[in-house]
């Protein structure tokens, strides 16, 4: 049989040794007290749930207090207001999805001052609950704040890849912190507004959940249970205060009589028990239990003593099995879960970079944890002063932190540097406030988090929003930053030349060559450029710059140099130089690849009096030298302005001169060589416009194509031809064909629609649609699509100026054309050049291989109509027969030629 040993507790030997003596004044004391006892206990348990409820409350606005100071000290750094200020979205959805992760809230967004949420992480829907917290704890609901559903301003509306307020600006004016219950369970709401130069630049708003292990720690700490009761419940227990009352719910603080109870029954059994003892018993064992009962509670104390100080490494060796025992295991149990919470909290504060630190302002002494220790390379152990903390910054940075804990109202917010080695230094973000304590003594509250990695983020994103990827150059930005500084440090005498470099054919070499070539060939270009700024020294003359910042990329095929010069024959010197290295072969992955290229100079202060119209002046001169000739450059002139916008108001009139019907379609007639016969005629755009006069094809047209008119010009053309060839076939010339040029910019899929609908009126195999090799060989797979899709409606198609461009046979093979026109500059040659005879004759050969028709444009004299007889071309065209003339000049010309007698008669 197994002996249970039994616990004597000390109200049990204190009954033992003193019940005897205490029996009759425990029993008295028991009846007069009984009555009082519980009123008392009653009373002073209404006074603990008021406390309780008060710490709860302390505990609450501490914990607010805390999560606004965070946020606001996270969402105060420089490259937050910086990134909001500049509106870069996708920067600030990375810092909102970066901060929702580390500091496990369930929704971070960046409010601009209008309302806008530019970025957020998160949850939305907790998010839109969150602003609806946030505006309606601001004080009233502006009636323009309500959208068409009646939601109340703030609502967060998805409004295509932007979530923003309902029309609302936003409303905190300082760090804000309070509470909302969502989805079941408590969060933390905060909105924080971001200032710069003491202006409202935007606004963070989070929701931060409080779990249940955080309640229960508050309840344990208050000494009742704290929770949450939604309207028209009542708590269970028998004491209940209410602390806060929330938008959809109350937070009460509850206990019961429990220990109460407990405490009166003891309170009746201790006095019962202790009037059986005897008054001298109880003395005589007081005295000699007082030791015993003492050393463990000197323990205890002593232990409580070093754990105030922040020590928990003192052990307590207990072995009494009484009360006291269970009293001092109970507080060896408490140190030790502390001990690991301490461990816990140091690793999360390592993990991330961020301590609390104080200053004690008389004394100068720092209390810091050992993640603040670690940070600025502070001794693990020993008392810290202020100025050991100054010490440890970078030297540029100590007279800041000295100013800033010297401050004697405000917060402070700073970074400093603490070099770790030469050309390493961690970025710190600190930040503080002085406080007055409850015993006057002042003390500077500060806390401290390493934002390196994060100042090295944002040091990159700036590098890339200012330079090219792909070549590393400045960018378009980074070039007007440049030209300002240069223009400020720019001696007397001197001046900038400003070169705009543009490669030549850039999208015809990428077509041929591919986009990965192309890229290398950039790359190769960029280091030709900047080789060439070297060489020359131009940037050493200003000083300051590198060759390489010097050169910037400013598009596709574009670049930009900023040199100074003392003279524009030494501009003009560079320039040649930079051509000559440019125009070297290239050889990228074993492929030889030629290039030209043409540059635009402009000086400064010469040529422009801002950087805008340096920058544009430079890109007209670029334009104009590629008019007049590839591989060369062009000084700026003021003709050159004069001229863009001579082209830009021609560009206007020609707009409206489509719209209002001033253009006219002249008809050149295409015949046999032979006999003479009118088999086609070819449309040909004229405008003669009232304020400029008669504008020449070979000037509108290009003018068109570059200003985006050319698909309503040739929609136009479509359409006038074909009425036009419906009234000649009603008059009886019905084999006849209207041939209408097709720019390459309409090659298209929608062309096949466009010209449909302009040639509905007339059967599809009466109009014939010229391409031009160049059209077609910009983008072959598509312009192969298209024309087939017009074969196979009925449309002729030829190949106009045949043998200019990149003449190939296997082109000609491939597309569905049915005729080849010979380019004018051979035909012009035929009776003096035999090269030009042979290169006729070959196409015509080709043509008749092909079972393709050929003809000849450009025909001016008999001996050019002889020669094309002889080598059996099909149709010729030119000025020997009849020059560009309006429908009804042509109309007049078919009749006198028969040709509508002769086609009515086959009929």
């Amino acid at each position: 049989m197994t002996v249970v040993p039994i616990k004597l507790g000390v109200a049990a030997r204190l009954a033992v040794l003193l019940g005897g003596l205490a029996t009759a004044s425990t029993l008295l004391a028991l009846l007069l007290q009984d009555r009082a006892l519980k009123s008392d206990l009653r009373v002073a348990a209404q006074d603990r749930l008021i406390g309780a409820a008060g710490a709860a409350e302390r505990l609450l606005a501490s914990h607010l207090s805390g999560v606004a100071d965070r946020y606001s000290a996270i969402s105060g750094t420089p490259e937050f207001r910086a990134n909001l200020e500049a509106d870069h979205l996708p920067t600030l959805t990375y810092y909102a999805l970066t901060l929702a992760q580390e500091q496990s809230a369930a929704f971070v967004g960046f409010i601009r001052p209008s309302g806008v949420v530019g970025a957020a992480g998160g949850d939305t829907r907790l998010g839109k609950a969150a602003v609806d917290q946030v505006i309606s704890s601001s004080g009233g609901v502006d009636s323009s704040c309500v959208s068409e559903a009646g939601r109340n301003r703030g609502a967060l509306v998805l409004s295509g890849h932007q979530v923003r307020f309902a029309g609302c600006e936003f409303p905190a004016a300082e760090a804000e912190a309070s509470l909302m219950l969502a989805d079941g369970e408590l969060h933390a709401v905060v909105s924080v507004p971001l200032r710069s130069r003491d202006a409202l630049i935007g606004g963070l708003i989070a929701l931060e959940p409080i779990g249940d292990r955080q309640m229960a720690v508050w309840s344990e700490i208050s000494g009742a249970d704290i929770g949450i009761l939604l309207p028209g419940t009542a708590p269970s227990l028998d004491l209940q205060r209410r602390v806060r009352a929330l938008p959809g719910m109350e937070l009460w603080v509850s206990t019961t009589y429990e220990a109460e109870r407990h405490a009166i029954a003891r309170s009746r059994r201790n006095l019962v028990l202790a009037g059986l003892g005897s008054l001298l018993l109880a003395v005589i064992a007081s005295l000699l239990l007082a030791r015993r009962f003492a050393r463990p509670i000197l323990q205890i104390r002593s232990a409580a003593e070093r754990a105030e100080a922040g020590f928990l490494d003192h052990d307590l060796d207990v072995r009494r099995d009484d009360e006291l025992g269970d009293l001092g295991r109970a507080f060896k149990a408490m140190v030790s879960r502390l001990r690991g919470s301490e461990l816990r909290l140091g690793h999360a504060q390592r993990l991330a970079s961020l301590d609390h630190w104080s200053v004690e302002v008389c004394s100068g002494l720092v209390q810091g944890g050992t993640e603040f220790r670690r940070l600025f390379g502070l001794p693990h152990e020993g008392p810290i002063e202020a100025e050991d903390v100054v010490l440890c910054v970078h030297q540029e940075d100590r007279d800041r932190l000295r100013s800033a804990l010297r401050r004697e109202r405000g917060k402070f917010h700073l970074d400093v540097r603490v070099p770790l080695r030469p050309g390493r230094d961690r970025i710190l973000h600190l930040r503080g406030q002085r406080n007055s304590e409850a015993d006057g003594r002042q003390r500077v509250e500060a806390s401290v988090q390493d934002v390196t990695l994060r100042w090295k983020t944002a040091k990159k994103i700036k590098y890339l929003s200012l330079h090219d990827t792909l070549t590393g150059l400045g960018n378009r930005e980074y070039y007007v930053q440049h030209l300002r500084r240069r223009m400020k440090c720019l001696p007397d005498g001197s001046s900038l030349a400003v070169f705009t470099i543009g490669v030549n054919d850039f999208v015809n070499i990428t077509g041929t060559v591919g986009h990965t070539l192309v890229d290398e060939m950039m790359r190769e270009v960029s280091r030709r450029l900047v080789d060439v700024l070297s060489a020359e020294t131009c940037a050493a003359q200003a000083g300051q710059e590198s060759a390489r910042d010097s050169a910037v990329r400013l598009g596709n095929a574009e670049f930009g140099a900023v040199v100074q010069v003392e003279s524009r024959s030494e501009a003009a010197a560079l320039a040649e130089l930079i051509l000559e290295r440019l125009s070297q072969a290239h050889v990228v992955e074993g492929e030889e690849i030629a290039i030209d290229a043409s540059i635009g100079i402009c000086l400064w202060p010469h040529d422009a009096d801002d950087i805008e119209t340096l920058v544009r002046n430079g890109h007209a001169a670029l334009e104009r030298v590629r008019l007049i000739g590839r591989t060369r450059y062009q000084f700026y002139h003021g003709s050159m302005h004069r001229e863009a916008s001579r082209r830009m108001r021609m560009a206007n009139l020609l707009r409206h001169a489509i719209e209002n019907g001033e253009l006219e379609v002249y008809y050149q007639p295409r015949v046999r060589p032979d006999s003479g016969t009118i088999v086609a005629v070819e449309a040909l755009a004229r405008w003669n416009s009232p304020e400029l006069g008669e504008v020449q094809p070979s000037e509108f047209i290009p003018l068109a194509e570059e200003s985006g008119l050319v698909q309503q010009l040739g929609d136009w053309s479509l359409r006038v031809a074909a009425r036009d060839l419906a009234g000649w076939r009603e008059l009886g010339a019905t084999n006849l064909r209207v041939a209408v040029n097709i720019s390459g910019h309409q090659l298209e899929p929608g062309l096949v629609r466009d010209v449909l609908e302009a040639t509905s009126a007339v059967d599809t195999s009466g109009i014939e649609l010229e391409v031009t090799e160049s059209a077609v060989i910009d983008d072959p797979d598509e312009a192969l699509a298209v024309l087939n899709e017009l074969g196979r409606h009925g449309f002729r198609i030829s190949l106009d100026d045949f043998g200019t461009g990149y003449s190939s046979l296997s082109y000609v093979r491939q597309l569905p054309i049915d005729a080849v026109k010979i380019d004018r500059s051979f035909i012009r040659e035929l009776a003096t050049s035999d090269e030009a005879r042979s290169i006729t004759w070959a196409i015509v050969m080709m043509c008749q291989a092909l079972n393709l028709e050929a003809v000849a444009e450009g025909v001016e004299t008999s001996s050019q109509r002889r020669h094309l007889i002889e080598m059996g071309c099909d149709e010729v065209q030119g000025y020997l027969f009849a020059r560009p003339m309006p429908a009804p000049t042509l109309a007049k010309l078919l009749h006198k030629r028969g040709v509508l007698r002769f086609l009515r008669t086959v009929a």
